[in-house]
């Protein structure tokens, strides 16, 4: 057999086994690839391969996050591509697509599910009051900067059975957020439905940088400590509610 033949056998079965390689590349390394430079994400066993698998016992921060699976749905080359990622656990059920450009997350589309509200913690784990409820997502698109912020959202979070409880406990019944893509930030608006200590309705946005919020706070008459509180830190009406504010700058809290 002449030399160029030889080559050319030897040529497609590397090309071969790299097909099978990859085909049955073990999915320990899809969590490599996919790991933030975090020493707070932990996994325990994986399966499948990297186009399509599953791991347990997944872990970020205190967020025991149970199993994660994973399909690959489209590349673009090898940096962009797109997963059809589904989480589940105790507390938690989501189901979305994640789009990556190289280990940075681009977008996620389609997001459906819901979470512990006080998972909100984790943006700031020194705030004095913790979130309660369940929030229920429905959201179909967020974009990411890259400085993994995430802006753009467009959709609408259900936060039901809200509370927040610390140096004193507030009930904030259902809080109904809905968002909206704008000029690279996303807007909101949010107000609550049903009987709550604390009725809240208002504005805001954000971007990668930077938020508002502008609130108008009604408070039930058998809590006046907290309407005391609170007309403290913001301007009463006359008919009793109060508006507030809030901005300030973003950092990445992940």
């Amino acid at each position: 057999m002449q030399l160029p033949a030889r080559l050319a056998i030897a040529g497609l079965a590397i090309l071969l086994s790299m097909i099978l390689l990859l085909r049955f590349f073990p999915a320990g390394w899809m969590l490599i690839i996919l790991q933030p430079s975090n020493p707070a994400f932990n996994h325990g066993s994986a399966s499948g391969t990297i186009w399509t698998g599953q791991a347990e016992d997944v872990e970020f921060r205190d967020l025991k996050l149970g199993t994660i699976r994973w399909r690959l749905i489209g590349m673009n080359g090898w940096r962009q591509t797109r997963w059809h990622i589904t989480g589940s656990g105790l507390d938690y059920d989501l189901d979305f697509e994640l789009a990556t450009h190289g280990r940075a997350v681009s977008a996620m589309r389609s997001i459906y599910g819901a979470v512990p509200a006080h998972w909100i913690r984790l943006a700031d784990a020194s705030a004095p009051l913790v979130p309660g409820g369940t929030i229920k997502i429905d959201l179909a698109r967020v974009r990411f900067e890259d400085n993994g912020m995430p802006v753009e959202a467009h959709g609408e979070l259900n936060w039901t059975a809200a509370r927040l409880t610390g140096f004193t406990a507030v009930e904030l019944g259902q809080v109904i957020i809905k968002l909206e893509p704008t000029d690279g930030r996303s807007e909101f608006t949010l107000q609550t439905a049903g009987q709550a200590d604390l009725a809240m309705t208002g504005h805001g946005y954000w971007t990668a940088q930077y938020y508002r919020a502008d609130l108008n706070l009604e408070v039930s008459p058998t809590r006046k400590t907290l309407q005391r509180l609170l007309e403290s830190v913001g301007s009463p009406r006359p008919n009793g509610s109060i508006d507030v504010q809030f901005n300030g700058e973003l950092a990445r809290s992940f």
